[in-house]
């Protein structure tokens, strides 16, 4: 499958299918797009739900 395809597979899902998981808890994608240049697919998070992650996941680190 092409990248380019597999792009806009995933660019159609908004019912949290795809998911990016941090430390154990899924961040929500909310755009995907094609880099040409890089050669990448390019999944955009949620800042705060990003945020939220990485918090959470310190929280659970021990001292």
């Amino acid at each position: 499958m092409l990248r380019s395809d597999l792009t806009a597979l995933l660019a159609q899902r908004r019912d949290n299918d795809v998911v990016v998981d941090v430390d154990g808890i899924r961040v929500p994608v909310v755009g995907v797009t094609y880099c040409g240049l890089g050669d990448q697919i390019v999944l955009k998070l949620d800042g705060d739900e990003l945020a939220g992650a990485l918090a959470a996941a310190a929280d659970e680190e021990p001292s």
